[in-house]
């Protein structure tokens, strides 16, 4: 999952500097974006497939990955025989792995990712034992040994995804750009390490494989009604799941409530129509039915920590 660097075959410098930019669409029509930097790079993608896209995956050097499934699922197997790792919808995950030969499969209809690799040179930053997790995965880490920091994916947090937003909005240049990119990578690896030590404390299960599929049927109910009244009773119904299974489910599985997500997708939609089209702020707040345009703009700074005027005037 984590070598689209590896196949642009970008160079890597010696001084901490941002070495080389790219954006391209690879063979199977992917948008690929990859950054790399001394001590590693960092990649998003988005893909459309009418059917199960699988790409070969070479690694020959220690690298950790933080990686980020913000949309469909994707699978990685190793050419060892291995079960393969599943990442669903809004899942995480940080691994080690010495090298890795194998695959990993698409087989979602729209796929968007991000992640980190970070080679021995920045990775050796991060190790800490502070957190019983962490001493785990550092003892096996640092002994060459493939390891996950959490024995399951996680939700991906708000908190999280907002740092994903700054590492691609990024705006500095030269020196400054690694400095950014460094601090926020580091928090972002702390931000997973301590979820991961909080599920683990808490003994936190995964829920349920049969409730999966009406869990992510409700997520989808919620995506696709966002700009609709609608109330848990009503996405339950849709989903075929009780109100009680709804509620603890939807908040184990995507770390977040059901309304909590509903707030999520509108200000994500906000931001990309204030961002991407002629739309005002009134209108926008009409739209995902604010009665004032003050209560929208109240709730968007809430989500986002900035106006939505700060988009307008960019």
């Amino acid at each position: 999952m984590s070598n689209y660097c590896n196949h642009a075959g970008l160079p890597v410098r010696q001084e901490p500097f941002i070495d080389q930019e790219l954006r391209y669409v690879n063979e199977h029509g992917a948008q690929v974006s990859c950054t790399a930097f001394n001590g590693g790079y960092i990649f998003s993608s988005y893909s459309r497939q009418e059917r199960e896209v699988k790409y070969e995956e070479s690694q020959d050097i220690p690298t950790l990955t933080l990686y980020f499934s913000l949309e469909g699922s994707s699978a990685m197997r190793s050419d060892k025989g291995t079960r393969p790792y599943i990442l669903r919808d809004n899942q995480h995950s940080v691994h080690f792995t010495p090298s890795f030969n194998g695959y990993y499969i698409v087989n979602s209809p729209e796929v968007r990712n991000f992640g980190i690799g970070l080679h021995e040179s920045f990775y050796v930053r991060l190790v800490a034992s502070d957190l019983d997790c962490l001493r785990r995965f550092w003892d096996k880490a640092l002994t060459g040994q493939s390891v996950d920091l959490a024995p399951y994916p996680l939700p991906v947090t708000q908190r999280q995804k907002l740092l994903i937003y700054d590492l691609q909005q990024c705006r500095y240049t030269g020196y400054m750009k690694y400095l950014y990119f460094e601090s926020r990578i580091i928090e972002l690896f702390l931000m997973q390490a301590d979820q991961a030590d909080k599920h683990l404390r808490q003994k936190l299960s995964p829920v349920r494989h049969y409730d999966l599929d009406k869990l992510h049927a409700a997520r989808e109910f919620v995506k696709s009604h966002m700009l609709e009244p609608i109330s848990l009773q009503q996405v339950a119904r849709a989903a075929g799941i009780n109100d009680f299974k709804l509620k603890r489910g939807f908040k184990e599985l995507f770390g977040n409530t059901v309304f909590g997500y509903l707030v999520e997708l509108k200000m994500d939609h906000a931001r990309t129509l204030l961002r991407d089209t002629g739309a005002t702020v009134a209108q926008v707040a009409s739209e995902l039915g604010y009665s004032e345009p003050q209560n929208f703009t109240k709730a968007f700074v809430r989500y986002h920590g900035y106006p939505p005027s700060h988009l307008k005037a960019g």
